[in-house]
């Protein structure tokens, strides 16, 4: 290729080759400017060893500080009211990730924004608010809320009483009766649940409603309210659910004594039903 030369430096120069482009090419020293003469491309120095070394330690690097930045997860907790959402958390019970089972779950979680960094119970208290303004929650109804709580190992802060209170302690309806249900569910059933797209609760619940010959097909169960599965096919969910985790319980206004507040809960383990 020829080209006509317009700069040079340093043995290379700038050429306009007979084409209309311009390119940079090796250069004899004795080339004048404006001759004519071959253009030939500057040799491509490989990359030395060390900086080959140097690119794979910033990797390296960067990874490791992806995994410090973004660490492992450590246990699972799933909140079912209408929506159903799960939040995992590090050891330090800071929320790492946030998901939506089923349409509400996906909207209320959109709602929520970034909720990574900050406690568990911080972001319990703003999903159980944006279902309150959502119209999940209703002031002077009843409402049940589920919370089920899973982790790879015994940890009395992902315990099924923890749990319970710490909804009953961020629950934001004032008037009304509710029922928190709280589960604990192991690294199995969560696995399970994961492969029907059912939150631990919901998949629990599924599997006690078929021991007792109640079978409810997966998207109605994802997608319906525990209080209009219960209303619907005339079920009590905490005694359902056997001794396997907690209630808590806070029963209409006129049911509580002179002096109580209309925020006092009844706890007591969720009673075996007999077969």
């Amino acid at each position: 290729m020829q080209g006509m030369l317009l700069k040079k430096q340093n043995g290379t120069g700038i050429f306009l080759t007979n084409d209309g482009t311009y390119c940079r090419g090796t250069i004899n020293e004795e080339t004048a400017l404006g001759e004519e003469a071959p253009v030939i491309p500057p040799r491509r120095r490989r990359p030395s060893m060390w900086l080959a070394a140097a690119v794979f330690t910033v990797v390296c690097l960067g990874f490791g500080a992806y995994r410090f930045l973004q660490p492992s997860p450590w246990a699972y907790v799933a909140i079912d009211v209408e929506p159903s959402v799960e939040f995992t958390v590090d050891r330090g019970l800071a929320i790492t990730g946030l998901k939506g089972f089923n349409f509400a779950g996906k909207k209320l979680v959109s709602d929520l924004g970034d909720l990574r960094g900050k406690p568990l119970d911080y972001g319990v208290e703003c999903l159980l608010e944006k279902a309150l303004a959502a119209g999940y929650l209703r002031e002077g109804e009843d409402n049940i809320v589920m919370v089920t709580g899973t982790c790879g190992q015994e940890d009395e802060r992902i315990g099924v009483e923890a749990l319970a209170v710490m909804v009953a302690d961020r629950y934001p309806v004032q008037r009304g009766k509710v029922e928190i249900v709280a589960l604990c569910a192991d690294t199995d059933v969560r696995r399970q649940a994961l492969k029907t797209d059912l939150s631990s609760g919901r998949y629990v619940l599924q599997q006690e409603l078929k021991r007792r010959g109640v079978n409810i097909a997966g998207r109605v169960l994802r997608e319906e309210s525990p209080l209009r599965l219960e209303k619907e096919h005339n079920l009590i969910l905490s005694a359902i659910m056997d001794d396997k985790g907690w209630v808590l319980t806070r029963p209409e206004s006129s049911y509580l004594e002179r002096g109580q507040k209309p925020n006092v809960f009844f706890a007591a383990p969720i009673p075996a039903q007999e077969e």
